[in-house]
């Protein structure tokens, strides 16, 4: 079984997708910047220690699944680029969602609280997804099953119906507050997809706690987010980035003064 103190799978071994979440370390000490296992090379870690990581998880990775040959990781910036990976690149492209049909390739997205989505479509395809409350304000969900999947709407929702997601490690609502400019965002984002907000769905996703700032629930925003585009099989690792030591959370090390925070990863792959 593919488990050890830096993998957790979150599908079954046999299955012919395959999706697994990076730990920074088990135990780990909340006083330890990169812990053992950051794959981020833009938070001032050692270049070098970061590219050991990668390799030695690929290593991880093939000791359970030996065909897979590859991770394909992006440049993540906080915005709705998808891109389209068919073959190897020298340097991380500038993306925040990537799609392939190609087996034994895995797609990684890194994150420190923001939701990592992971997709698998009917026919191959899979994709994996960054989602920030910038992302999910820009549409990167929608954006990036649009390109899988680029055919007449009605039909798309009904074939998409079968297709799988899967939610990573993220910072699960009691700890993420915003303020009304996201909140405004990101209901502006759901309107567009013909979500109705009533005042209790509102109230779910935006937590009022002092004035003009809300608790907000990244995650049911993704799932609604996902069913709007026809996706109801939606598995949720309810994994809190923030209160579980063996992750990296963004906003616990800056509310500790801490210089820098790493990156867990979310993959998916093909087996076959």
């Amino acid at each position: 079984m593919l488990q050890n103190s830096y993998i957790l799978p979150l599908t079954p071994s046999n299955s012919p997708i395959q999706v697994v979440q990076t730990c920074r370390q088990i135990p780990s000490s909340t006083a330890d910047v990169y812990g053992d296992f950051n794959l981020a090379l833009h938070v001032f870690d050692n270049p070098t220690t970061v590219h050991k990581h990668r390799m030695d998880l690929l290593e991880k990775l093939q000791q359970h699944y030996p065909n897979l040959n590859q991770i394909h990781w992006l440049n993540q910036v906080h915005g709705n680029c998808v891109h389209c990976t068919t073959k190897p690149h020298a340097h991380a492209i500038l993306a925040d969602a990537h799609f392939s049909n190609q087996s034994n390739v895995a797609l990684a997205i890194m994150t420190a609280d923001c939701v990592p989505i992971m997709l698998a479509d009917t026919e191959g395809h899979i994709g994996a997804i960054h989602a920030g409350w910038q992302g999910l304000a820009k549409s990167i969900i929608a954006k990036t099953v649009n390109h899988l999947n680029p055919t007449d709407e009605h039909q798309s929702k009904r074939h998409r119906s079968k297709w799988q997601a899967w939610i990573g490690a993220h910072i699960a609502q009691a700890n993420y507050e915003v303020d009304d400019n996201v909140r405004s965002q990101i209901l502006a984002s759901l309107a567009k997809l013909s979500i109705t907000i009533d005042d209790e769905l509102s109230q779910s996703l935006f937590y009022p706690t002092t004035s003009g700032h809300y608790l907000a629930n990244l995650a049911k925003v993704a799932k609604l987010q996902l069913n709007a585009c026809g996706i109801s099989q939606v598995y949720d690792s309810h994994l809190d980035s923030y209160h579980d030591p063996r992750f990296y959370s963004y906003r616990q090390q800056c509310q500790q003064k801490q210089v820098a925070t790493g990156r867990m990863a979310t993959l998916i792959f093909r087996t076959i």
